[in-house]
């Protein structure tokens, strides 16, 4: 793994032992590291949650017969099918609530 030297006030050098201590980590890189990974995932959540937030506000699309049959066809063409039609349904395509 590669190395990182870094240059650090007193303070957070205590401030560093003494969680990795609390946190019985084996080391202060091995506590930095969790530290790092968890704003990693905190930052990655507040993400998502935009994302879904940004899904919910935008407009609603409802999906009629023809755009459902589209879908299939489309499905059926990245799967590899020539017919256009999802075999692995019998060619009912997907299941879609009515």
């Amino acid at each position: 793994m590669p190395t990182l030297k870094l240059t650090l006030p007193q303070a957070t050098k205590e401030y560093l032992a003494e969680q990795s201590k609390q946190g019985g980590f084996k080391s202060v890189a091995d506590c930095v590291l969790d530290m790092l990974e968890k704003d990693r995932l905190r930052q990655l959540k507040k993400k998502i949650e935009a994302d879904i937030r940004e899904g919910l506000d935008s407009p609603s699309f409802i999906m009629t017969q023809e755009h459902w049959d589209k879908l299939d066809r489309t499905i059926a063409r990245a799967a590899g099918k020539s017919n256009g039609k999802a075999t692995k349904n019998k060619g009912k395509g997907l299941s879609r609530r009515r």
